[in-house]
């Protein structure tokens, strides 16, 4: 079991033994100033090998990181409205 916390927000997390569990799970956290938080995540070696920063056509700016257990989280910014 674990737990992350960042300013407001905590995560609970909690070990899986059916490691095709985590690959059809995750969360997903809405922030402001995702730039930097990607800048701070990106040298840990987190970032999803499909989860890059990069503008959605949904209109949110996200990237995604796996835990040490394989559980996906999906970081996003609303992109405004031109």
């Amino acid at each position: 079991m674990g737990r992350l916390s960042k300013d407001k927000v905590h995560l609970h997390l909690w070990p899986c033994k059916d490691p095709e569990i985590p690959k059809a799970t995750g969360c997903y956290i809405n922030v402001k100033e995702i730039d930097k938080l990607y800048a701070q995540y990106e040298p840990l070696g987190v970032i999803h090998p499909e989860g890059k920063l990069e503008e959605k056509p949904w209109r949110m700016k996200q990237f995604s990181i796996l835990d040490n257990n394989g559980n996906i989280i999906h970081f996003g910014e609303r992109v405004n409205a031109l």
